[in-house]
């Protein structure tokens, strides 16, 4: 668990390692076509039907069926470096940006630099009409792997993901606290869990 690994640091930061906009499987697209596009709504797209994204125009099917990319290399090198300065690792997926309140006790994770949503994301919340709080409960968006390490050794292991074409960025931080908790401050309006 996290908890113990954080020991007596009242205060550490989170870095976040962001490898695709894209879902993890087959399973988890065909789920998100059936329920989103078929079970909850009339369909208002068709999956042929193109959007625009960074001035590009796109299918929504191959935007829903985009590849995500391996972080192993990335998370290979990080390990090769940084394995003792590494807290806890969270993969998103499975449980969104929500997840770590699994692994944790007494600790308040403020998320409050997060990434932009990617478009798939934008998407499956428009066509569904969910609630933005649900949307960061359930899914990652956008948001893979979560590495929770000190502020100093954030900008060594942000570069070590740069030098592979993946974005990272300190998205916030972990303070100690008599509960467990999560902040999300997004674009979308600050959450609570």
């Amino acid at each position: 668990a996290i908890v113990g690994a954080f020991g007596s640091v009242l205060s550490c930061f989170l870095i976040l390692v962001s490898m695709s906009p894209g879902f993890q499987d087959l399973t988890a697209i065909l789920l998100l076509v059936i329920l989103f596009f078929a079970i909850l709504r009339p369909i208002q797209k068709k999956l042929t039907e193109k959007i625009e994204i960074d001035g590009k125009k796109i299918d929504i099917g191959k935007l829903i069926l985009s590849p995500t990319r391996t972080y192993a290399p990335v998370m290979k090198k990080i390990f090769e470096i940084h394995k003792k300065n590494i807290h806890g690792l969270i993969h998103c997926s499975g449980g969104g940006q929500t997840k770590v309140l699994n692994f944790i006790d007494n600790l308040h994770i403020i998320k409050d630099n997060l990434f932009s949503a990617p478009p798939l994301f934008r998407l499956i919340q428009a066509e569904s009409g969910t609630d933005w709080k649900e949307m960061y409960k359930v899914f990652n968006m956008g948001h893979r792997m979560e590495i929770y390490t000190s502020e100093q050794n954030a900008n060594e292991i942000i570069s070590i993901s740069k030098s592979f074409n993946v974005d990272a960025k300190i998205i916030g931080r972990v303070e100690s606290s008599d509960q467990k908790k999560i902040t999300i401050k997004s674009e979308f309006g600050e959450f609570y869990f």
